[in-house]
């Protein structure tokens, strides 16, 4: 049929019936036809082609080309529709064939990058082979300065190495899945081909055939897609090799530099003199520039503050404020150059002893004194360093806070303005500091690391141990003994093996193609978690009977004997087994209606926990304490059970806090809502709140109330437990007393002294008063 007076027949049937008749059977066969076109001629789906084993880019724009001819014909076909809606069959063909046309320019572009690759590799091995040959270039010997470049070097390499290694792991990973994804498309093309094969020429082979197209454009892309995962992971092998000739180049210049490496006094010196002159710098700048700072902030604050006195006007706060946040960073100025000037210290006597422990100058005693030092030292400057690195963020938050001020469409006036940027040039200044701090810390944790690398380097040792090695025998002469026999047939020590190895692994490989069932194919299907859980414990069952027949089987072993058996069980099922059968059946209905499902938080009284796994006589439990509940079918069914994830997995969450009386309510509350916002896993919306309780004995009483999504047992007391912390670092810093129980003892004795006097003791029977 040719292709123009089919467009124009479907355009009359548009126009004539409108969009409800195109799904009609008249329509929907001219669209059959419509698609056949783009087929084999004869109406049925071209198959995928495989991926070819060597794509080249010419083969690649072969595909664009041929391709593009399709996506203008799909395009025209939709444009011939006019003002109608699209059918589904046209629709989704033109955007699979726009995927694959994106594909086919994602392998252009790879295929683009290997060459450069290759070229960047070939570049890096010549240079290997110059360096084995002449070693690095530079005057010989190499300063003590060039191994420790070398080192880092070397380091920065491996990181680099790994990070190719997993990319290769993660392309390796995509291919696997993508030819998984190939698979599944061509199983789907061969089904709906030999569907439309086999359909008549109805409403029903109409639709045969469009699905049978549908099959075959995305098992065209999932080609496609395995084919571009292939060049990525070649592309990722190749920077994988050239990261690796990169590692063999610093490692290679590591050795050399190692070798030819002389530590002399004169290089000693000169770190000693370099750090003896930044000191000088550094007190220079605490003499002359940030210690007479300090001192002018400290006096301008109190000359403000005595004028200003107990003043609550706003611009007067924020002026005090400003005032403040100078002074800290002058004083945070003055700290940190303090703290450099002991680094420095720290990093001239680690030189020394480094030179000391290069030229075997210290003694074993030292060296194991200085290592212990040396690992101390690293981890003061650690946490050090994390210390600094909480300042930083904070001040960082602090000038985030008053750009978002300073930027108010509608600020209350110019002068506020200007006070709330000397507040942000305060927080500059004290963040430009304590990144000083940062850099000093980073470079006396570098000196200490080197130090310890130098006293490894010396004193390591090679060991040698013997080894020692043993033969191991196997008895191999049961494999055919008899131990009985049925129907005239034996039963053998090589058959019962057979038989177990062959349950195991049927038992094993029942388990993994119920599982896989369950996770990949069933979801496909449309069933949810609940039923897929359903459908793969039935399918679990039949394996493991067909495997345990086949075992059997194998033993050599007739079913016949398992006649009087299965009679007693079905009496035993009768009679003694209703509990059984009774759990069985509750199983089948928490399967089928799903009052629980996989991975709910469910309550039984006061046991909680995940459910795990539903299975056909019970239910697993897991508990907060890690305990494995199993919890029989039937009690599921009979005794009321909480299911707290049913329908939604937020559970609101609380946390109450009592403040000390006097404490600003107002203040209290914003903080609690503060707490709350600043935890990432505190929903937003319902949003948190805050409701003063109670006048308290001890405490006005405030509750914190959020929303939490809860996906494991103790996400709610843990996120709870966070905003404890966090409300109690918050009352901290705002001064606010968390309040506890107390009394005072009042004694009224009006205006005279309390009289205070020993009485006798009253006589006893002897009379002696005593």
């Amino acid at each position: 049929m040719r292709r123009g007076p089919l467009l124009s027949i479907l355009i009359l049937v548009f126009l004539a019936l409108g969009v409800p008749a195109f799904f009609a059977p008249p329509a929907r066969a001219q669209l059959t036809d419509l698609l056949k076109q783009n087929g084999n001629g004869n109406g049925e789906a071209q198959p995928a082609q495989p991926a070819e084993p060597v794509v080249t880019a010419e083969s690649v724009k072969d595909k664009q080309k041929a391709l593009a001819d399709e996506i203008k014909a799909a395009e025209g076909q939709v444009a011939a529709i006019g003002e109608g809606p699209v059918p589904d069959a046209l629709r989704n063909r033109l955007e699979t064939l726009r995927r694959i046309d994106s594909l086919l320019a994602q392998q252009l572009s790879a295929l683009g990058r290997i060459p450069d690759a290759q070229q960047a590799k070939a570049d890096l091995e010549s240079q290997l082979t110059t360096l084995q040959e002449q070693g690095p270039p530079g005057d010989r010997p190499f300063p003590i300065s060039a191994l420790d470049r070398a080192r880092d070097d070397a380091v920065a390499e491996r990181d680099r190495d790994k990070a190719a290694a997993d990319r290769v792991d993660q392309a390796q990973k995509a291919l696997e899945t993508a030819r998984t994804a190939l698979e599944t498309a061509e199983k789907a093309r061969r089904g709906a081909k030999e569907a439309a094969a086999g359909a008549g020429e109805g409403p029903q082979g109409a639709d045969l055939v469009i699905a049978a197209n549908r099959a075959e454009l995305e098992a065209r892309a999932a080609a496609e897609t395995l084919t571009l995962r292939r060049l990525e992971l070649d592309a990722a092998k190749l920077d994988r090799e050239t990261e690796a000739v990169r590692l063999k180049i610093a490692e290679e210049t590591l050795n050399w530099i190692n070798r030819e490496t002389r530590f002399t006094e004169k290089e000693l010196n000169d770190q000693l003199k370099s750090l003896d002159d930044r000191r000088e710098e550094l007190e220079k700048t605490k003499a002359e520039t940030a210690a007479p700072a300090l001192a002018e902030a400290v006096s301008v604050e109190d000359r403000r503050r005595k004028r200003i006195g107990n003043s609550t006007a706003p611009a007067d706060v924020e002026e005090l404020t400003a005032l403040r946040m100078q002074r800290e960073a002058a004083q945070e100025a003055v700290d940190v150059i303090d703290k450099r000037l002991a680094r420095i210290e720290d990093r001239k006597r680690a030189w020394e002893r480094r030179f000391s422990v290069y030229h075997d100058l210290a003694s074993n005693k030292d060296i194991a004194l200085w290592r212990d030092e040396a690992r101390s030292a690293v981890t003061r400057y650690d946490a050090d360093r994390n210390v600094t690195t909480t300042k930083i963020n904070i001040a960082n938050n602090d000038t985030r806070d008053l750009d978002r001020r300073i930027e108010d469409p509608q600020p209350p006036d110019d002068q506020l303005v200007e006070t709330l940027k000397a507040q942000r040039a305060a927080a500059e200044a004290r963040i430009s500091a304590l990144r000083d701090d940062l850099t000093s810390l980073e470079t006396s944790i570098r000196v200490q690391k080197l130090l310890l690398g130098q006293i490894e380097t010396e004193q390591a040792t090679i060991t040698f141990g013997e080894r020692l090695s043993s033969l191991w025998h196997g008895v191999t002469g049961v494999w055919t003994y008899e131990f009985f026999s049925v129907d005239d047939k034996p039963i053998t020590a090589g058959k019962i093996f057979t038989g177990l190895i062959l349950l195991i692994a049927g038992f094993w490989a029942s388990r993994r193609v119920s599982n896989f069932l369950g996770r990949r194919v069933f979801p496909h299907f449309g069933l949810n978690e609940g039923a897929s859980a359903a459908m793969r414990s039935i399918v679990f069952y039949l394996f493991v009977i067909l495997v345990t027949l086949a075992a059997l089987k194998a033993v050599n072993v007739p079913l016949t004997v398992f006649t009087i058996l299965g009679g007693a069980v079905a009496i035993g099922i009768g009679f003694g087994s209703q509990n059984i059968a009774n759990n069985f059946i509750s199983g089948l209905i928490i399967l089928a209606e799903r009052p629980i499902r996989v991975g709910d938080m469910v309550q039984f009284e006061e046991v909680m926990g995940i459910v795990g796994r539903i299975g056909a006589r019970s239910t697993r439990v897991t508990t907060f304490d890690n305990i494995e509940l199993i919890v029989p079918n039937s009690t599921i069914i009979q005794a009321n059970v909480t299911n707290w994830t049913l329908s939604d997995h937020r559970v609101r969450g609380h946390v109450r806090v009592g403040v000390a009386y006097g404490s600003p309510t107002r203040d209290v509350a914003n903080l609690l809502l503060k707490a709350a916002d600043d935890h990432g896993r505190i929903l937003t919306k319902p949003e948190p709140y805050v409701w003063f309780s109670d006048f308290g004995d001890n405490a006005l009483v405030f509750d914190l109330y959020f929303w939490v999504e809860v996906r494991k047992l103790a996400d709610r007391r843990t996120i709870e437990s966070d905003a404890r912390h966090r409300i109690d670092n918050l009352f901290r810093s705002a001064g606010i007393t968390i309040a506890f129980p107390q009394r005072d003892v009042h004694l009224d004795h009006g205006t005279s002294p309390i009289r205070v006097q020993i009485e006798p003791a009253p006589p006893t029977e002897e009379g002696t008063g005593e």
